[in-house]
């Protein structure tokens, strides 16, 4: 009798043993299956152009890999205008001189793998033109010569959606020469959605001198470059524990591509940070 209940002990120790086992979560399996990530677009800032594709990365590391020896080319509604691959493998360069067709659409063609790919922006105009009284961030007197500015990362409810550039200090001016890593603010014509709380919000908080001056730059956003950007952002700057499940995000790119091929005008002034507090 002992031998038997010893037995069944350890027969109900071996089920639950089993019964506890999970297997590895495995990520391998996705609801998307995409071959080609597409950055970059048309700006009447310079008429040197840059398009960066790569494959994109959709295992948990996140990993990426530019995307070499593909056929990129942009119609500027006259021309095909073809982009070489520079150096920095995946990143294509090519010059538009026409690249204030203002209300016209600008066509990226990209043939990789023996598949074609395209995408389609219009160049809407910058409006309304800058002023002091439309600036998307505060300014504040901390000292007799200290001014600290207050920079969000997104603005909602704007008149039109924009994207602005803030240029205080010499690393600002690096960023700006690099498209793919400058610190944009948004500026929405929706409002906040139900997922963002104060706490999510980022804000930059240079401290300058009354002595110094900012350049301010703005750039367009066709709109549904901005219902793109806003979908995007729903599901990265604005997740929290009260999210929903992460949504389909379409941008402009055919077939199996993702990403969005842009086109955007700019408008440039400076300010004087003391006319800032005024």
């Amino acid at each position: 009798m002992k031998k038997l209940s010893v037995l069944l002990i350890s027969c109900i120790l071996i089920t639950a043993c089993k019964n506890s086992y999970v297997s590895p979560i495995k990520f391998n399996n996705h609801g998307s299956t995409y071959d080609l990530a597409v950055e970059g677009g048309i700006i009447t800032f310079q008429t040197s152009q840059q398009i960066r594709l790569s494959k994109p990365g959709l295992l948990p590391d996140g990993k990426t890999s530019p995307v070499s020896n593909a056929l990129v080319s942009v119609n500027d509604g006259t021309d095909e205008i073809p982009f070489k691959e520079t150096q920095t493998p995946g990143l294509y360069a090519g010059t538009i001189i026409n690249n204030t067709n203002y209300y016209g659409v600008y066509t990226l063609h990209i043939t990789y793998n023996k598949v074609e790919y395209t995408a389609a922006d219009i160049l809407s105009v910058v409006t309304p033109s800058i002023q002091l009284n439309n600036l998307p961030f505060s300014a504040r007197a901390i000292s007799a010569d200290q001014v600290q500015l207050k920079i969000p990362k997104h603005l909602f409810g704007a008149p039109t959606a924009a994207r602005w550039i803030v240029i205080y200090d010499k690393s600002s001016i690096i960023n700006l020469l690099n498209s793919f890593t400058v610190p944009y603010i948004y500026t929405h014509q929706l409002g906040a959605p139900n997922s963002l709380y104060s706490s999510t919000q980022e804000f930059r908080e240079p401290i300058l001198s009354l002595r110094d001056s900012i350049t301010v730059y703005k750039f367009s956003l066709s709109e549904s470059y901005s219902q793109y950007l806003y979908t995007l952002f729903q599901e990265t700057d604005w997740k929290n524990i009260f999210s929903t499940n992460p949504s389909g995000i379409y941008g402009n790119i055919s077939g199996t591509g993702q990403g969005y091929f842009y086109c955007t005008d700019y408008e440039m002034k400076k300010f004087a940070v003391k006319d800032l507090i005024k």
